[in-house]
């Protein structure tokens, strides 16, 4: 069996934020994360689909063991 090739992205087009927004941005994440809640009780009001993809596409991206991305 042959190695898989990996192509690796550089980092080019990454910009470093200024601390005092690092730190602004990083209160304002830890403000939004902590109002979450378990949910028990679901609501029937319909989700629009492109807020569902949107979320899906956003969960694809987190890091995996080995970058296998196991989930389907």
């Amino acid at each position: 069996m042959e190695a898989e090739e990996h192509k690796f992205s550089s980092l080019e087009e990454y910009s470093e934020y200024p601390v005092r927004e690092m730190k602004q941005r990083s209160t304002s994440f830890y403000t939004e994360m902590k109002r979450r809640r378990t949910v028990r009780h679901f609501s029937d009001r319909v989700v629009d689909r492109t807020i569902i993809e949107n979320c899906l596409r956003t969960a694809a991206t987190a890091p995996s063991g080995a970058n296998m991305q196991p989930w389907s």
